[in-house]
């Protein structure tokens, strides 16, 4: 309802931005479709996704959810917004370029069991870095990676080389996972991979 709105609007802007992260919790009610909450936009989508022949993951054409104007004003309002797995799927499939700006995710594949996650320390140490990998930093300080559990499903994804530059953001990776125990789905080339530190300690692979 638009007064719950509101409501939530104004709490929001009682606290300082710095001191609030909105996070989008992997979960089963999202995935490769809209994010839950709106009936009436999921099922339109769903209908869409129907009729075309592409991927699910391709743009449908039409108005922006309540979530996706959600997203783009806490991220004006320069609060952080955490979307993973499952919800990094619908946030892909419901994109927004007039709430968000240009798409700069792509998904690759899927994978299950267990990844590597790799990252330079340096990158980590810093109090605009989320505090979840802050610790990861301090706790596997000595290995500069972690081996993360993975549910059946969970995407695989890249920052896309050939984006769309724009002023509304900045691109920063600040891990790769540079080995799946298994995969899914999708195949990728090496041109597709992020990379993390410099020189001799660089680190290359997917999102």
């Amino acid at each position: 309802a638009p007064e719950a709105w509101r409501s939530l609007v104004d709490d929001i802007r009682r606290v300082p931005a710095d001191a609030v992260v909105f996070n989008f919790e992997c979960c089963s009610g999202c995935g490769d479709h809209a994010f839950p909450g709106d009936p009436e936009h999921t099922h339109g989508r769903r209908r869409c996704c129907q009729r075309h022949r592409g991927p699910s993951t391709e743009h449908v054409p039409g108005v922006a959810s309540p979530t996706m104007a959600f997203i783009g004003f806490a991220m004006h309002g320069g609060y952080t917004v955490m979307c993973s797995d499952f919800s990094l799927k619908s946030l892909i499939y419901e994109w927004s370029e007039e709430h968000l700006g240009p798409n700069p995710f792509v998904k690759l594949g899927q994978c299950n069991q267990q990844f590597c996650l790799e990252f330079d320390l340096a990158d980590l140490q810093n109090d605009e870095v989320p505090q979840q990998l802050q610790v990861l930093g301090e706790l596997c300080a000595d290995q500069g990676k972690a081996v993360v559990a993975a549910q059946r499903g969970t995407i695989v994804d890249t920052v896309d080389p050939n984006r769309q530059r724009t002023e509304l953001y900045d691109v920063k990776v600040l891990t790769v996972v540079t080995d799946h125990a298994s995969v899914d789905s999708g195949r990728w080339t090496d041109d597709m991979k992020c990379r993390v530190g410099c020189g001799g300690k660089q680190k290359i692979g997917t999102a």
